[in-house]
């Protein structure tokens, strides 16, 4: 008997790049960078702010 094993789709199966794309069933939540840097850059302007 032969079992399937159907892993859920992490935040890089969104992504373009092949690379990404290569790793949308890993166990592991990533993260793109671009969406890194997004939250880098908006609490650098929250720390400003305040």
């Amino acid at each position: 008997m032969s079992q399937t094993v159907q892993r859920k789709e992490n935040k890089l199966a969104k992504e373009k790049l092949l690379y990404l794309l290569q790793h949308k069933n890993n166990p592991v939540d990533w993260f793109s960078w671009r969406v890194m840097k997004y939250f880098q850059e908006l609490k650098l302007k929250i720390s400003l702010y305040f």
